[in-house]
């Protein structure tokens, strides 16, 4: 019987390189593994917000097994990044929609950025 694995970290930390890995050393050998992604959302803990995603909360609640990648994205100020905030015109928000698509013609600039837990709560992006 098979179980369920739930690997997360933040962004840039290679979630989707392992899970391409771990399909491919699974199907390579005969066996049968699938892999399940949705709008990229993909192994995130939280949100921008800081809170944590309903579909992350369940997985944690039902995983056989919880694996967080190693392989540590950084802050701008070499801490380990733990928090990823949205930019809007360069500027960190905490309030909006969770899930933004698409380039929308005369909306504001919208990007992301890893940050330490200290310059997530204190707003205070790259140098």
């Amino acid at each position: 019987m098979g179980g369920l694995r739930f690997s997360f970290g933040t962004m840039g930390s290679g979630k989707s390189t392992l899970a391409l890995q771990i399909l491919h050393n699974l199907t390579s050998r005969g066996l049968v593994g699938v892999l399940c992604t949705r709008l990229d959302a993909f192994g995130l803990l939280t949100d921008f917000r800081g809170k944590l995603f309903p579909a992350t909360a369940r997985f944690l609640e039902l995983a056989d097994t919880r694996h967080e990648l190693q392989v540590e994205a950084r802050c701008w100020c070499g801490r380990p990044a733990t928090h990823n905030a949205r930019l809007v015109d360069g500027k960190q928000v905490y309030e909006g929609d969770v899930i933004v698509l698409g380039d929308i013609r005369g909306a504001a600039e919208v990007s992301y950025e890893l940050l330490c837990r200290r310059h997530w709560r204190e707003g205070r992006t790259g140098p």
